[in-house]
């Protein structure tokens, strides 16, 4: 019995900890959509490149914030998480993070090749998962 209450007790703290994890990635959406309005009208006033620069790199933060918020959302509704999407936001953070590279023009051959290693490999994981997912 009491093995009983102590898995009860870890399943409503997790799932606790998941709903808190959920709700800073929440605020982190809201907060990253204020970022971006409030610095649209920087860009066009001041033309600065560097502030262009960080525009982009917050739009793209967003877009992995959005996926996230998916991860959590699918989470609470089925109570699992698919090893597809979580390939899918490895793979929007890592072309985030190369489109930010090659934006900024920090980049060397090799971390070129390296992110294109990661992802090429998060690629196969993702059509791995496709090809042999367990039915439904």
């Amino acid at each position: 019995m009491a093995k009983g209450k102590t898995y009860q007790f870890f399943t409503k703290a997790y799932y606790a900890l998941m709903f808190m994890m959920a709700f800073v990635v929440l605020i982190l959406l809201i907060l990253n959509v204020y970022i971006i309005v409030k610095s649209i009208p920087n860009v066009v006033i001041v033309e600065s490149r560097r502030v262009l620069d960080e525009l982009i790199a917050e739009i793209l933060t967003f877009f992995v914030l959005i996926e996230l918020t998916r991860a959590f959302t699918e989470y609470f509704a089925y109570h699992r998480v698919r090893l597809s999407l979580m390939a899918e936001i490895a793979s929007i953070f890592i072309l985030r993070e190369i489109l930010i590279k090659l934006y900024v023009g920090e980049y060397d051959w090799l971390t070129l090749i390296a992110f294109s290693v990661l992802l090429i490999s998060v690629v196969i994981v993702r059509v791995m998962c496709l090809k042999y997912s367990p039915k439904e």
